[in-house]
């Protein structure tokens, strides 16, 4: 009498009943199991996984801080408050043992040629040491700064804010809506202004409906604002030359 099989382990008992169906299937099944490698996807697949709302979008606003060297004044400053390598109101000055100011950054610049140990004042030449004769500026000097009167650096995007130097990095940094970052696409590497972030990608060409002419969707917004601003001068201007033709 032949001794009966052991009974498999519970652990073997999926292995055991794959066993004993693998004679079952053919060598080359064309059918898709489930788990297995996909197929080619179809064209409606294709367009679905291409269209905005399923491409990875980035939630992080990155913002770039505004750069003093590039404002627009709303007056002409103090000549005593220019610096002579840039040009433009000091940014972070500092003063030499000679009396002359300048921006750090272009002194920085201005120092770069030179030998290494041995550093000199732009406007005069006489020699600075870079340990002792580095100061900062009085304090008056820092406040005439500050109270400098600037528009935004966003104002040629649309941005009308007009306050004192001091407050514009806050200002561009927290609240301007018009300051730029990165697409909200993660695929694109363009700009929007902030206040555009959250429409998606809008670096596309689209047709103007009025002037029938391609134009970024981004800008088709600033372009009908500029249209309906030259229509509103030019109505003033007929109702003008009416008036002024009356009275003659």
């Amino acid at each position: 009498m032949s001794s009966p099989s052991p009974i498999p382990l519970p652990n073997d008992r999926r292995s055991s009943r794959a066993s004993s169906h693998e004679g079952l299937l053919p060598e080359h099944d064309d059918r898709m199991t489930v788990g297995g490698p996909p197929g080619s996807p179809s064209p409606l697949a294709l367009r679905a996984s291409n269209s905005p709302s399923s491409k990875c979008r980035r939630t992080r606003i990155v913002k770039v801080p505004p750069e003093f060297q590039s404002l627009e004044y709303v007056s002409t400053p103090d000549s005593n408050l220019v610096c002579l390598i840039c040009h433009t109101p000091f940014d972070n000055p500092v003063q030499l043992a000679c009396q002359h100011y300048f921006c750090h950054e272009c002194l920085d610049h201005a120092w770069a040629p030179q030998a290494n140990g041995r550093k000199t004042c732009p406007t005069c030449r006489s020699i600075v040491d870079t340990d002792k004769d580095l100061r900062p500026p009085p304090r008056i000097i820092e406040r005439m700064l500050d109270e400098l009167v600037v528009k935004c650096s966003n104002s040629k995007s649309g941005c009308t804010w007009v306050d004192h130097r001091v407050n514009v990095n806050d200002h561009v940094m927290l609240y301007c809506e018009y300051t730029p970052v990165e697409c909200s696409a993660a695929d694109c590497r363009l700009q929007v202004s902030q206040k555009d972030f959250h429409k998606g990608c809008l670096h596309y060409t689209v047709s103007c409906e009025d002037c029938h002419t391609s134009i970024m969707k981004k800008d088709l917004e600033v372009s009908a604002q500029t249209r309906y601003a030259v229509a509103r001068l030019t109505l003033w201007y007929r109702n003008t030359s009416v008036t002024f033709a009356q009275i003659g």
